[in-house]
């Protein structure tokens, strides 16, 4: 009996070393892992910062391109507008019949369109 004690004490003290040493060698795969998870978190925070400035900078750049062809259609346009008034001045000048007959016609047609929709 007391071989048994004895048996079992040492097989108990083995079992309890092997659990230190696993009990160690879990601790030391968790820091590994704790170090990995915040250098990837840190690394995923500045990637997708840089993914936020690079799509800042193409939406500010988009944004400036669509604004300056507005400016550009904008200016063309009051430029045909005075070149049209220009015309229709001159015409009423030379042709003062002919341009008050051919507004006559546009109104009428607009008006009958007008009425269709």
């Amino acid at each position: 009996m007391v071989q048994l004690l004895r048996n079992g004490r040492s097989t108990a003290s083995i079992d309890i070393a092997a659990i230190e040493r696993l009990m160690s060698e879990l601790q030391t795969r968790l820091d590994r892992l704790s170090g990995t998870a915040a250098r990837t978190s840190s690394g995923v925070a500045d990637a997708a910062g840089r993914a936020e400035e690079a799509i800042s900078a193409a939406l500010s750049d988009l944004a400036d391109k669509f604004g300056k062809r507005a400016r550009e259609t904008g200016d063309e346009a009051v430029k045909l507008g005075t070149t049209v008034a220009r015309r229709i001045g001159a015409e009423m000048e030379y042709r003062p019949v002919a341009t008050l007959a051919v507004a006559v016609g546009i109104g009428f047609l607009l008006g009958i369109i007008g009425r269709r929709g």
